[in-house]
């Protein structure tokens, strides 16, 4: 019987402890974050983008050569799922030029240039990361894998030709800071501007298309680059 005491004893002096735990307060922690599948960015070009080149009489053409369409501005817009550098690389259809300024060249049947694609950064706007006024750097088809937010690049002038030429430092352009470094961020706006000019008519040009209709028909490609 006196162990039944003892026992008994215990058990009241615990139950009569927790009874007397008041709470003062709490402190709660937010928890956030997400998990990603995969990164995904896209890439469009406002307006369609199309450029009507328009129909042009021989005889109406500077024979030294100019700019036989309007030279029409557009926008490409990028969204990723989270933030990334990019880069943009512009390629065209038609062959490769030979000159740094020029996006692609329209040939003859002989070979012969009679015109040429003619892209631009914009004059009139600035690129644009997370909504804010940026800059573009001309970064070549270099490795681009080396490329990060902790490079440091020379910022592109107003209206700095992209080139089609392969292995030319204005083949592909990415967005920088007020610091010269890539921009990671979730959206983009890129203005740039497309022209088409005729080339000087002294290399005899003309004379391949006597009699017929010179297409100027020809794609641009934006090819979008994660970084």
């Amino acid at each position: 019987m006196k162990m039944n005491k003892i026992f008994l004893t215990t058990a009241i002096l615990f139950a009569t402890g927790t009874a007397h735990a008041e709470v003062q307060g709490t402190a709660d922690i937010a928890v956030t974050g997400s998990i990603n599948g995969a990164n995904t960015c896209s890439i469009a070009v406002d307006g369609g983008g199309a450029l009507d080149a328009g129909v042009h009489d021989i005889a109406d053409l500077v024979s030294t050569g100019d700019l036989i369409s309007e030279f029409k501005e557009f926008n490409a817009t990028v969204n990723c799922t989270f933030p990334t550098v990019i880069a943009v690389k512009y390629t065209s259809s038609l062959p490769q030029p030979t000159a740094s300024h020029e996006l692609g060249i329209y040939q003859t049947s002989s070979g012969k240039t009679a015109a040429h694609l003619y892209a631009a950064t914009s004059t009139m706007s600035v690129p644009t990361a997370g909504g804010a006024d940026q800059a573009y750097a001309a970064i070549g088809d270099q490795d681009l894998t080396t490329i990060s937010t902790a490079s440091t690049l020379t910022p592109a002038a107003s209206g700095n030709p992209i080139s089609g030429v392969i292995g030319d430092v204005k083949n592909i352009y990415t967005v920088i800071d007020t610091a010269n470094n890539p921009i990671a961020a979730t959206s983009f706006m890129l203005p740039f501007a497309l022209g088409v000019w005729n080339n000087d008519t002294s290399t005899g040009w003309l004379d391949d298309i006597a009699g017929t209709t010179f297409s100027l028909s020809s794609t641009v490609t934006l090819e979008l680059h994660s970084l």
